[in-house]
């Protein structure tokens, strides 16, 4: 039988860096849409720098809500089928967020790639 204590650490080591990667690149999202982005068009701006904060929080909470909720449920004396209820939810709830976050990204892009509308309180 294999050494389930090593592929334990495996699948944490695994998970840990694709978290790492995640947030990432939702930083790298968080710079782009401050800086250049914010420079040629603020009205966009903002949009992404929202959708770049919701996604780098889903990366960094998704995490320790899958470790605390069970244990919590555990603790509780919640039976197993209460512990994946709440497991589900879970991940239902970080879908539905995260999902959010890349409509807000597809929104910005949408509005990158469309022309600027004329502000009548900006100079011609």
């Amino acid at each position: 039988m294999e050494d389930f204590g090593a592929a334990s650490w495996i699948a944490m080591l695994g998970s840990f860096a694709a978290t790492l990667l995640s947030l990432a690149l939702d930083v790298g999202l968080l710079i782009v849409a401050l800086g250049p982005v914010r420079r040629h068009r603020p009205d966009v701006s903002g949009l992404l720098a929202t959708a770049g904060c919701i996604l780098a929080l889903s990366t960094l909470c998704a995490p320790m809500l899958f470790a605390i909720g069970p244990m919590i449920a555990s603790t509780a004396g919640a039976s197993l089928g209460s512990t994946v209820a709440l497991t589900t939810a879970t991940s239902l709830f970080v879908a539905i967020v995260r999902a959010a976050g890349f409509a807000m990204v597809l929104a910005g892009i949408a509005r990158l790639a469309s022309p600027r509308r004329h502000d009548p309180r900006e100079p011609s």
